[in-house]
């Protein structure tokens, strides 16, 4: 069984973390290097994230050469989860501009 956990850790710190979604994949089939996962999504619900409860079973099928990221892909991929719609190009451009202005401070320290 593959488990996957996702965690924020508010300001790098690991000891103020929550998990806030899990992966649940068994392997239920294999026929020459290829095989059929049974998956449960879950992900919490968080007001301050702005993200919604899921929980969704779904089956995934992948070659097993692909790896644990090609899986994981297969498989959120196969509950529809996608990595949504983009964001505002000048909402961009300005986390660019707080990122740079970030990295300057942090030089400058």
């Amino acid at each position: 069984m593959l488990v996957v956990t996702a965690e924020i850790w508010p300001d790098g710190d690991e000891s103020k973390s929550h998990e806030i979604g899990y992966i649940f994949a068994s392997n239920e089939a294999d026929i020459d290097g290829a095989s059929a996962y049974e998956a449960r999504i879950l992900q919490n619900y968080s007001e301050h994230l702005s993200t919604a409860a899921i929980d969704r079973y779904v089956l995934a099928f992948r070659e097993r050469s692909d790896g644990v990221w090609g899986l994981v892909a297969e498989i959120l991929n196969s509950a529809g989860i996608t990595a949504g719609h983009g964001i505002n190009p000048i909402v961009a451009q300005q986390l660019q501009s707080a990122l740079a202005e970030n990295k300057k401070g942090n030089e400058d320290a």
